[in-house]
């Protein structure tokens, strides 16, 4: 977006508008060519239009411009939450019922009736380790 978020950019509306109509004709209108199947005019009817509008008043694509991004932004909110979903799904799931399968307990959380305290004394560190510590 432009400086002020609420209104992009003429150079934004006009490379959007570009940017828009090509991969139209791209995606539907030059695949069914390269698949040898009968092309649709409605592909190269809309990048035309978006050219066209994208060359001579970039200002009159401001509402598809927003609604791209709109549908961009709920693209990205669904997609992090599949995305994060499947990956705790599939990966530390699995490892956290392995551990557990293994009988691993790195944080320490069993009940031990014969302990006395269950805090940890922090171990000392050697003044060289403070030097550099990243």
């Amino acid at each position: 977006m432009g400086v002020d978020a609420g209104k992009p950019r003429t150079r934004e509306l006009r490379d959007f508008g570009l940017l828009l109509g090509a991969m139209f004709a791209a995606i539907f209108g030059v695949i069914p060519l390269l698949r040898h199947r009968q092309p649709h005019p409605w592909p190269w009817m809309l990048a035309a239009a978006l050219w066209i509008l994208a060359l001579a008043w970039p200002r009159g694509l401001t509402l598809v411009y927003r609604g791209w991004t709109k549908f961009g932004q709920a693209l990205g909110w669904v997609n992090t939450r599949v995305i994060l979903t499947a990956l705790y799904a599939i990966v530390i799931v699995p490892l956290g019922v392995a551990m557990r399968l293994l009988g691993r307990d790195r944080m320490a959380r069993r009940f031990d009736p014969a302990r006395e305290s269950y805090r940890v004394a922090s171990r000392n560190r050697a003044e060289k380790d403070m030097e550099k510590p990243f």
